[in-house]
Protein backbone atom coordinates (compact mmCIF):
# COMPACT_ATOMS: atom_id res chain seq x y z
CA UNK A 1 0.00 0.00 0.00
CA UNK A 2 1.41 3.39 -0.96
CA UNK A 3 1.17 6.55 1.13
CA UNK A 4 -1.84 7.88 -0.83
CA UNK A 5 -3.82 4.69 -0.22
CA UNK A 6 -2.85 4.62 3.45
CA UNK A 7 -3.95 8.22 4.00
CA UNK A 8 -7.26 7.44 2.31
CA UNK A 9 -7.76 4.47 4.64
CA UNK A 10 -7.00 6.67 7.66
CA UNK A 11 -9.53 9.20 6.36
CA UNK A 12 -12.17 6.50 6.12
CA UNK A 13 -11.53 5.40 9.71
CA UNK A 14 -11.74 9.00 10.92
CA UNK A 15 -14.82 9.70 8.77
CA UNK A 16 -12.87 12.62 7.32
CA UNK A 17 -12.25 11.80 3.66
CA UNK A 18 -11.89 15.48 2.72
CA UNK A 19 -9.27 16.08 5.47
CA UNK A 20 -11.09 19.07 6.93
CA UNK A 21 -10.84 17.94 10.55
CA UNK A 22 -7.54 16.06 10.39
CA UNK A 23 -5.09 17.66 7.90
CA UNK A 24 -3.07 15.40 5.61
CA UNK A 25 0.25 16.84 6.79
CA UNK A 26 -0.60 15.85 10.36
CA UNK A 27 -1.57 12.34 9.25
CA UNK A 28 1.72 11.89 7.39
CA UNK A 29 3.73 12.89 10.47
CA UNK A 30 1.77 10.38 12.53
CA UNK A 31 2.38 7.70 9.88
CA UNK A 32 6.15 8.17 10.24
CA UNK A 33 5.95 8.10 14.05
CA UNK A 34 3.68 5.05 14.25
CA UNK A 35 5.66 3.13 11.63
CA UNK A 36 8.84 3.68 13.66
CA UNK A 37 7.07 2.48 16.80
CA UNK A 38 5.81 -0.68 15.07
CA UNK A 39 9.29 -1.32 13.70
CA UNK A 40 10.76 -1.07 17.20
CA UNK A 41 8.26 -3.66 18.44
CA UNK A 42 9.24 -5.91 15.55
CA UNK A 43 13.04 -5.79 15.90
CA UNK A 44 13.41 -5.65 19.69
CA UNK A 45 12.31 -9.26 19.93
CA UNK A 46 15.53 -10.41 18.23
CA UNK A 47 18.75 -8.47 18.65
CA UNK A 48 20.23 -10.41 15.71
CA UNK A 49 17.97 -8.76 13.14
CA UNK A 50 19.68 -6.48 10.63
CA UNK A 51 18.47 -4.98 7.36
CA UNK A 52 21.34 -2.92 5.94
CA UNK A 53 25.14 -2.88 5.65
CA UNK A 54 27.38 0.16 6.12
CA UNK A 55 31.03 0.45 5.09
CA UNK A 56 33.37 2.35 7.40
CA UNK A 57 36.79 3.58 6.27
CA UNK A 58 39.89 3.29 8.45
CA UNK A 59 40.89 6.84 7.54
CA UNK A 60 37.82 8.13 9.41
CA UNK A 61 38.57 6.27 12.64
CA UNK A 62 39.48 8.21 15.78
CA UNK A 63 42.17 6.65 17.96
CA UNK A 64 41.25 6.52 21.65
CA UNK A 65 44.09 4.33 22.96
CA UNK A 66 46.89 2.27 21.51
CA UNK A 67 44.58 -0.33 19.94
CA UNK A 68 41.17 1.26 20.47
CA UNK A 69 39.28 3.16 17.78
CA UNK A 70 35.96 4.91 17.38
CA UNK A 71 33.89 5.32 14.22
CA UNK A 72 31.08 7.72 13.54
CA UNK A 73 27.82 6.04 12.47
CA UNK A 74 24.80 7.62 10.79
CA UNK A 75 22.20 8.75 13.32
CA UNK A 76 19.61 6.47 11.70
CA UNK A 77 21.42 3.33 12.89
CA UNK A 78 19.05 1.80 15.45
CA UNK A 79 21.41 -0.99 16.55
CA UNK A 80 24.52 -2.85 15.43
CA UNK A 81 24.49 -6.63 15.02
CA UNK A 82 27.79 -7.78 13.46
CA UNK A 83 31.11 -6.15 12.60
CA UNK A 84 33.71 -7.50 10.17
CA UNK A 85 37.10 -6.36 8.95
CA UNK A 86 37.00 -5.47 5.27
CA UNK A 87 39.87 -5.87 2.82
CA UNK A 88 40.43 -4.10 -0.49
CA UNK A 89 41.43 -0.67 -1.77
CA UNK A 90 38.52 1.74 -1.26
CA UNK A 91 40.35 4.96 -2.15
CA UNK A 92 38.06 5.73 -5.07
CA UNK A 93 34.85 5.19 -3.08
CA UNK A 94 33.16 8.22 -1.55
CA UNK A 95 30.05 6.83 0.17
CA UNK A 96 29.33 4.43 3.04
CA UNK A 97 26.98 2.28 0.96
CA UNK A 98 28.41 -1.03 -0.32
CA UNK A 99 25.43 -1.32 -2.65
CA UNK A 100 26.73 1.35 -5.03
CA UNK A 101 30.51 0.87 -4.87
CA UNK A 102 32.00 0.65 -8.34
CA UNK A 103 34.04 -2.55 -7.91
CA UNK A 104 32.51 -4.70 -5.16
CA UNK A 105 34.40 -7.74 -6.43
CA UNK A 106 37.61 -6.13 -5.15
CA UNK A 107 36.45 -6.18 -1.52
CA UNK A 108 36.10 -9.11 0.85
CA UNK A 109 34.81 -9.76 4.34
CA UNK A 110 37.65 -10.81 6.63
CA UNK A 111 37.85 -11.59 10.36
CA UNK A 112 34.83 -10.88 12.51
CA UNK A 113 35.00 -8.61 15.53
CA UNK A 114 33.32 -10.23 18.52
CA UNK A 115 30.79 -8.34 20.57
CA UNK A 116 32.19 -7.17 23.91
CA UNK A 117 30.99 -9.13 26.89
CA UNK A 118 30.66 -12.44 25.06
CA UNK A 119 33.12 -15.32 25.06
CA UNK A 120 35.55 -13.79 22.61
CA UNK A 121 37.34 -16.16 20.25
CA UNK A 122 39.87 -13.53 19.20
CA UNK A 123 41.38 -10.27 20.45
CA UNK A 124 39.23 -8.05 18.25
CA UNK A 125 36.00 -6.81 19.83
CA UNK A 126 33.37 -4.12 19.35
CA UNK A 127 30.72 -2.36 21.31
CA UNK A 128 27.98 -0.02 20.18
CA UNK A 129 28.14 3.11 22.34
CA UNK A 130 24.69 4.39 21.50
CA UNK A 131 23.53 6.60 18.66
CA UNK A 132 26.31 7.50 16.28
CA UNK A 133 29.29 5.74 17.88
CA UNK A 134 30.97 2.36 17.33
CA UNK A 135 34.05 1.45 19.37
CA UNK A 136 36.44 -1.33 18.33
CA UNK A 137 39.70 -2.56 19.80
CA UNK A 138 42.32 -5.23 19.27
CA UNK A 139 44.30 -3.73 16.38
CA UNK A 140 47.07 -1.13 16.53
CA UNK A 141 46.11 0.02 13.04
CA UNK A 142 42.54 0.99 12.27
CA UNK A 143 40.75 -1.48 9.98
CA UNK A 144 38.28 -0.86 7.22
CA UNK A 145 34.99 -2.29 8.47
CA UNK A 146 31.65 -3.48 7.24
CA UNK A 147 28.87 -3.14 9.80
CA UNK A 148 25.57 -5.01 9.62
CA UNK A 149 23.02 -2.89 11.41
CA UNK A 150 19.34 -2.16 11.82
CA UNK A 151 17.71 0.88 10.22
CA UNK A 152 14.19 2.13 11.05
CA UNK A 153 11.71 2.85 8.24
CA UNK A 154 12.46 5.78 5.96
CA UNK A 155 10.09 8.77 6.03
CA UNK A 156 7.00 8.47 3.83
CA UNK A 157 7.10 10.59 0.69
CA UNK A 158 5.16 11.47 -2.45
CA UNK A 159 6.17 13.95 -5.12
CA UNK A 160 5.97 14.88 -8.80
CA UNK A 161 9.30 14.74 -10.64
CA UNK A 162 10.49 18.24 -11.52
CA UNK A 163 14.08 17.49 -12.57
CA UNK A 164 14.78 14.19 -14.34
CA UNK A 165 17.92 12.29 -15.27
CA UNK A 166 18.56 12.01 -19.00
CA UNK A 167 20.08 8.52 -19.20
CA UNK A 168 20.36 6.95 -15.73
CA UNK A 169 17.50 4.55 -14.94
CA UNK A 170 18.67 3.55 -11.46
CA UNK A 171 18.19 6.90 -9.75
CA UNK A 172 15.89 9.87 -9.30
CA UNK A 173 15.89 13.31 -7.74
CA UNK A 174 13.28 13.95 -5.09
CA UNK A 175 11.01 16.88 -5.97
CA UNK A 176 11.87 19.80 -3.70
CA UNK A 177 8.17 20.44 -3.03
CA UNK A 178 6.59 17.13 -2.03
CA UNK A 179 2.89 16.35 -2.20
CA UNK A 180 3.13 14.41 1.07
CA UNK A 181 5.98 14.18 3.54
CA UNK A 182 9.09 16.25 3.95
CA UNK A 183 12.67 15.85 2.77
CA UNK A 184 15.13 14.67 5.43
CA UNK A 185 18.70 15.79 4.82
CA UNK A 186 21.00 13.17 6.34
CA UNK A 187 22.90 10.95 3.94
CA UNK A 188 21.27 7.53 3.67
CA UNK A 189 17.99 8.57 5.32
CA UNK A 190 15.87 7.02 2.57
CA UNK A 191 17.79 3.73 2.38
CA UNK A 192 15.42 0.72 2.39
CA UNK A 193 12.45 2.84 1.31
CA UNK A 194 10.34 1.18 -1.39
CA UNK A 195 9.58 3.68 -4.17
CA UNK A 196 6.81 3.08 -6.68
CA UNK A 197 5.73 5.00 -9.79
CA UNK A 198 2.01 5.78 -9.50
CA UNK A 199 1.49 8.28 -12.34
CA UNK A 200 3.28 8.83 -15.66
CA UNK A 201 3.10 11.65 -18.18
CA UNK A 202 3.43 9.13 -21.00
CA UNK A 203 0.30 7.00 -20.94
CA UNK A 204 2.25 4.07 -22.41
CA UNK A 205 5.19 4.22 -19.98
CA UNK A 206 6.28 0.82 -18.71
CA UNK A 207 7.46 2.38 -15.43
CA UNK A 208 3.91 2.57 -14.08
CA UNK A 209 3.55 0.37 -11.00
CA UNK A 210 7.23 -0.54 -10.75
CA UNK A 211 8.64 -0.87 -7.23
CA UNK A 212 12.31 -0.31 -6.46
CA UNK A 213 14.24 -0.25 -3.19
CA UNK A 214 16.39 2.73 -2.32
CA UNK A 215 19.91 1.60 -1.41
CA UNK A 216 21.46 5.04 -0.93
CA UNK A 217 20.37 8.67 -0.75
CA UNK A 218 22.40 11.87 -0.84
CA UNK A 219 21.12 15.40 -0.14
CA UNK A 220 24.12 17.03 -1.82
CA UNK A 221 23.70 16.09 -5.48
CA UNK A 222 23.79 19.03 -7.90
CA UNK A 223 22.07 19.53 -11.27
CA UNK A 224 22.33 22.73 -13.32
CA UNK A 225 23.41 24.69 -10.27
CA UNK A 226 20.62 23.41 -8.03
CA UNK A 227 21.13 21.16 -5.01
CA UNK A 228 18.84 18.10 -5.12
CA UNK A 229 18.28 15.00 -2.99
CA UNK A 230 19.34 11.99 -5.05
CA UNK A 231 17.88 8.49 -4.60
CA UNK A 232 19.81 5.44 -5.84
CA UNK A 233 17.72 2.39 -6.63
CA UNK A 234 18.65 -1.27 -6.38
CA UNK A 235 17.55 -2.00 -9.96
CA UNK A 236 17.04 -0.09 -13.16
CA UNK A 237 13.61 1.20 -14.07
CA UNK A 238 12.29 0.18 -17.48
CA UNK A 239 12.91 3.74 -18.70
CA UNK A 240 14.16 7.05 -17.34
CA UNK A 241 11.60 8.98 -15.35
CA UNK A 242 10.09 12.05 -17.01
CA UNK A 243 9.13 15.42 -15.61
CA UNK A 244 5.62 15.13 -14.24
CA UNK A 245 5.87 11.44 -13.26
CA UNK A 246 4.74 10.80 -9.69
CA UNK A 247 6.71 8.64 -7.25
CA UNK A 248 5.78 7.70 -3.71
CA UNK A 249 6.84 5.29 -1.00
CA UNK A 250 5.15 2.12 0.19
CA UNK A 251 4.40 1.26 3.80
CA UNK A 252 7.33 -0.56 5.43
CA UNK A 253 5.37 -3.64 6.57
CA UNK A 254 3.66 -6.53 4.79
CA UNK A 255 0.28 -5.50 3.42
CA UNK A 256 -1.81 -7.48 5.97
CA UNK A 257 -0.61 -5.04 8.66
CA UNK A 258 -1.47 -1.82 6.83
CA UNK A 259 -4.84 -1.79 8.59
CA UNK A 260 -3.09 -1.89 11.96
CA UNK A 261 -0.84 1.00 10.94
CA UNK A 262 -3.85 3.01 9.71
CA UNK A 263 -5.72 2.39 12.99
CA UNK A 264 -2.71 3.52 15.02
CA UNK A 265 -2.45 6.68 12.95
CA UNK A 266 -6.15 7.35 13.42
CA UNK A 267 -5.83 6.82 17.16
CA UNK A 268 -2.95 9.31 17.27
CA UNK A 269 -5.02 11.90 15.36
CA UNK A 270 -8.23 11.60 17.36
CA UNK A 271 -7.12 13.48 20.54
CA UNK A 272 -6.78 16.62 18.40
CA UNK A 273 -10.59 16.78 18.22
CA UNK A 274 -11.23 15.02 21.54
CA UNK A 275 -13.58 12.54 19.87
CA UNK A 276 -14.04 10.03 22.68
CA UNK A 277 -16.81 8.14 20.88
CA UNK A 278 -14.69 7.59 17.78
CA UNK A 279 -11.74 6.52 19.91
CA UNK A 280 -13.95 4.01 21.69
CA UNK A 281 -15.38 2.72 18.40
CA UNK A 282 -12.04 1.72 16.87
CA UNK A 283 -10.65 -0.02 19.97
CA UNK A 284 -11.98 -3.55 19.27
CA UNK A 285 -10.52 -3.65 15.76
CA UNK A 286 -7.32 -1.97 16.96
CA UNK A 287 -6.80 -4.61 19.65
CA UNK A 288 -7.53 -7.46 17.25
CA UNK A 289 -5.07 -6.12 14.66
CA UNK A 290 -2.46 -5.52 17.33
CA UNK A 291 -2.71 -9.12 18.49
CA UNK A 292 -2.13 -10.36 14.95
CA UNK A 293 0.83 -8.01 14.44
CA UNK A 294 2.49 -8.97 17.73
CA UNK A 295 2.10 -12.66 16.88
CA UNK A 296 3.95 -11.96 13.66
CA UNK A 297 6.57 -9.74 15.32
CA UNK A 298 7.36 -12.18 18.11
CA UNK A 299 8.02 -15.17 15.92
CA UNK A 300 11.57 -16.17 16.69
CA UNK A 301 14.04 -15.11 14.00
CA UNK A 302 17.30 -16.88 13.32
CA UNK A 303 20.74 -15.31 13.51
CA UNK A 304 21.02 -14.45 9.82
CA UNK A 305 18.06 -12.09 9.53
CA UNK A 306 14.27 -11.90 9.44
CA UNK A 307 13.67 -15.58 8.82
CA UNK A 308 11.67 -17.80 11.11
CA UNK A 309 13.12 -20.72 13.03
CA UNK A 310 11.12 -23.89 12.53
CA UNK A 311 10.14 -25.68 15.69
CA UNK A 312 12.72 -28.31 16.61
CA UNK A 313 15.35 -26.98 14.20
CA UNK A 314 17.27 -24.86 16.72
CA UNK A 315 19.73 -26.69 18.98
CA UNK A 316 19.47 -26.03 22.68
CA UNK A 317 22.13 -23.53 23.62
CA UNK A 318 22.71 -21.30 26.57
CA UNK A 319 20.70 -18.12 26.07
CA UNK A 320 22.63 -14.88 25.64
CA UNK A 321 20.52 -12.07 27.17
CA UNK A 322 22.63 -9.43 25.39
CA UNK A 323 21.53 -10.66 21.98
CA UNK A 324 18.22 -12.43 22.44
CA UNK A 325 15.83 -11.54 25.25
CA UNK A 326 13.62 -14.54 24.48
CA UNK A 327 14.60 -18.23 24.58
CA UNK A 328 14.78 -20.14 21.32
CA UNK A 329 11.80 -22.28 20.32
CA UNK A 330 12.88 -25.90 20.51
Amino acid sequence: MNITQLLALVGSILDDDDAKKYPLAMRVRHVDAEASSMFREFVDVSRDYHNIAVNLKAENAIRLYRSCWQFRLPTWVYSVQRVFKRTGNDTAETTNSPYIWASPQNFAIDAEYQKAGQKQRNARAWQWDGPGTLTVWGSEQADDLIVFCCKPPAPMYKGKITTAFTTERDRLWLPTTPVYGEIRLEEGTYANAQFTVTETVNGLSTNLGLVRRCVYSSPSDVSTGTRLHMIRLDQNLNAVLAQGDVVETLTPFPEPFDTYLALRVAQACIPRKASVDLLRTIQPQLQAERALFMEYARRQKDKTGPFYVRRGSQPRTRRDPDRDPYPYVT
